[in-house]
């Protein structure tokens, strides 16, 4: 992977499981620096909602899309509902859940050669 790829990582999930999934990735110091947040809400201070709604992860080495997938297997498996994370890349898109989340990094690498 000579370029960098953003991700689009969208959650079906409330504040807390958004907030949970960005903390967990943000503690990964290999993640980390490859992290964004971004809201298309257009909450302004003191409204309710969420100030986030997209966590965006830009994977420049195959080191990243390692540990990015093992950063989602990790989170999944400490999660005690059933949520859904969507990541997209240009016009394609792939749906993690518990069940499928052994298959993350094979999905990312096929999603990031495109």
């Amino acid at each position: 992977m000579g370029m960098t790829v953003p991700l689009t990582v969208n959650l079906l999930a409330d504040t807390d499981e958004i907030f949970s999934l960005l903390t967990w990735l943000r503690e990964d110091s290999a993640v980390s620096p490859h992290v964004k947040t971004h809201s298309s809400s257009g909450l302004r201070r003191g409204e309710l909602g969420s100030p986030i709604n997209q966590i965006v992860v830009s994977l420049s080495a195959s080191g990243t899309l390692a540990a990015f997938s093992a950063c989602l297997k990790a989170w999944f498996k400490t999660r005690k509902s059933d949520v859904q994370v969507t990541i997209t890349h240009e016009t394609t898109s792939i749906s993690l859940n518990a069940t499928n989340i052994s298959n993350v990094t094979a999905w990312l690498e096929n999603l990031t050669r495109k």
